[in-house]
């Protein structure tokens, strides 16, 4: 379980900045002078920054190592976060397009510290099951798990026997 404390700590950060950033809105667009046609404007830049950042995200994750690369990240989102209090209304969609694009990188890297703890045995059948597609919702969107034997596929609720072993 130590294994997923740092996962758990980087998702859990990183949603707590972003919606900080996101109920102070009405303070950031009356502190920046804008008006919601501004405002609207000035958020363009949050999908401009995901774009432009997703061609570099796994290389740069891939040189720096996603273990450096999310806590370096965070700690610049962190840094920014004063910056849109600060900022002049003509740099604010420059500043929106900056914070997505390291927000971008720090969420590759986070799935990928998640996923390497993942590795490590804790939840071998829910693993498995998840790599191989095999779990998932009914069309009643109650939770089934499925298996598939030789020659059959079975779904059954949460109660049913627990699925045969993969071995």
């Amino acid at each position: 379980m130590i294994a997923l404390l740092a996962p758990a700590l980087l998702f859990f950060s990183n949603a707590l900045m972003h919606i900080t950033l996101f109920t102070r809105l009405p303070e950031i667009s009356s502190a920046a002078g804008l008006d919601k046609a501004g405002l609207g404007l000035a958020l363009l830049g949050l999908p401009i920054g995901t774009v432009l950042a997703l061609p570099i995200a796994g290389r740069l994750n891939d040189r720096l190592g996603p273990h450096v690369a999310a806590p370096t990240m965070l700690l610049v989102n962190t840094l920014m976060m004063p910056l849109f209090a600060l900022v002049p209304w003509l740099a604010i969609g420059l500043l929106f397009a900056s914070y997505s694009f390291v927000r971008t990188i720090l969420e590759v890297a986070q799935n990928m510290v998640a996923l390497a703890s993942s590795v490590a045995p804790a939840f071998p059948f829910f693993r498995a099951a998840m790599a191989s597609g095999q779990w998932g919702c009914s069309s009643d969107r109650s939770p089934r798990v499925c298996w598939r034997g030789p020659g059959r596929r079975h779904c059954g609720t949460r109660s049913s026997p627990a699925p045969p072993s993969f071995s």
